[in-house]
C-alpha cells in the first residue's frame, strides 16, 4: 500500500477519535448544565433533597468541578441546618447556616435563606430568654403559694402568639405542667397518701411525754424537754430525719417553710419542728414546692 493512503487513513482516525471526544465533551456539558439548573430550580422550590442529587448528577459529568462541589456542600449544610432547628439546637444550627452563608462557590438564593435564618435564630433567642424569666417567675411565685399569682403570670406567656410556634415547645410544656398544678392546688386536689406528718396532732402532751420517756438514747434534758412539749414529739426521731440530702435542716428553713405552709391555708402553729421537716424533705423528694407538697398532702 503506497505511503498516502496510510496518512490518509490515519488522518481519518484521528479525525473519527477526535470528533468523538469531542462530542462526547459537548454532550457532558449539556447534561451538566441541564443538571446544575435542576439543581437550583429545586432550591427555589425548597426541594433540597432532589437538589442534592442534581448536583450530585453534575459532579458525573464534571467531577471535582468547583461549582457543583460547592451547591452540593451547600445544599448539605442547609438541610442539616434544618434539622438542627426542628430539635431545637440553636447554637448548632446557626452554625450550619452561617456556613451556607460563607459557601463562595454555591448558590447565592441559598446564601440568602439561610441568612434569612441565622436572622430568626437570634431573634428566637432573644424570645426564648424572656419567656424563660417570666415563667421563672411564675415558678417562684408558685413555690410561695401564690397560685393564683402564678397562673396570671403563665397568662401572659400563653396569650402571646409566638409562644405556640415550635421553637418554644419546650418552654410551653413546662408552662403547661406548672399551669396544671397551680389549678390543682387552687381546687385543693390531693395527690398523694398521708406522710408521717399527716397524722393527728391530737395526742395529749402526756402521751407525747410517755413516748419521749421510753426513748432510748435521750439525755436527761432532752426527755425533759420532751415531757413538756405540747406539739409532737421530735426528742425520738433519728439523726436522718431531721436532714435533707444528708445536711441538718435549719431553724431558719423550718421558719420558712412555716410561713409557706400558712399561705397555703393550712395551720401551721400546730405542727411541730418535725412536722414541718416532713414536709420540707417530702417536697424536695416531689420536686413540688412546700405550700403545694403540704396543700396535697394535708
Amino acid at each position: 500500500m503506497k505511503k498516502w493512503m496510510w496518512m490518509v487513513i490515519t488522518a481519518v482516525i484521528v479525525l473519527c477519535v477526535g470528533g468523538y471526544a469531542f462530542a462526547r465533551h459537548t454532550e457532558n456539558d449539556k447534561l451538566y448544565n441541564q443538571a446544575m439548573t435542576e439543581g437550583n430550580s429545586q432550591i427555589s422550590k425548597q426541594n433540597y433533597t432532589s437538589a442534592e442529587t442534581a448536583f450530585n448528577n453534575a459532579l458525573r459529568y464534571r467531577p471535582n468541578d468547583i461549582s457543583a462541589t460547592g451547591h452540593l456542600s451547600q445544599t448539605q449544610s442547609f438541610v442539616s441546618a434544618q434539622d438542627q432547628l426542628n430539635n431545637l439546637q440553636f447554637t448548632k444550627a446557626e452554625d450550619e447556616y452561617q456556613s451556607v452563608v460563607n459557601e463562595k462557590n454555591g448558590s447565592s438564593t441559598l446564601a440568602l435563606k439561610a441568612k434569612f435564618q441565622v436572622s430568626l435564630i437570634k431573634s428566637v433567642e432573644t424570645n426564648r430568654n424572656k419567656f424563660e424569666k417570666i415563667y421563672q417567675q411564675a415558678l417562684t411565685q408558685s413555690g410561695q403559694a401564690q397560685y393564683q399569682m402564678s397562673n396570671m403570670t403563665l397568662q401572659s406567656l400563653l396569650s402571646n402568639a409566638d409562644i405556640h410556634q415550635p421553637y418554644y415547645s419546650d418552654i410551653l410544656q413546662k408552662v403547661n405542667t406548672l399551669k396544671s398544678q397551680n389549678d390543682k392546688a387552687i381546687s385543693g386536689q390531693t395527690t398523694g397518701v398521708a406522710n408521717s406528718f399527716d397524722q393527728s396532732n391530737s395526742n395529749s402532751s402526756s402521751s407525747s411525754s410517755s413516748s419521749a420517756s421510753s426513748s432510748s438514747g435521750l439525755t436527761s434534758s432532752e426527755k425533759q424537754a420532751a415531757a413538756n412539749y405540747p406539739g409532737k414529739n421530735e426528742f425520738s426521731v433519728t439523726k436522718a430525719q431531721t436532714e435533707l440530702n444528708g445536711k441538718v435542716i435549719t431553724q431558719s428553713q423550718i421558719n420558712s417553710a412555716r410561713q409557706q405552709i400558712k399561705a397555703s391555708g393550712i395551720d401551721a402553729n400546730a405542727m411541730s419542728n418535725q412536722d414541718v421537716r416532713n414536709i420540707i424533705k417530702g417536697a424536695a423528694a416531689n420536686h413540688q414546692s412546700i405550700g403545694q407538697y403540704a396543700k396535697t398532702h394535708r
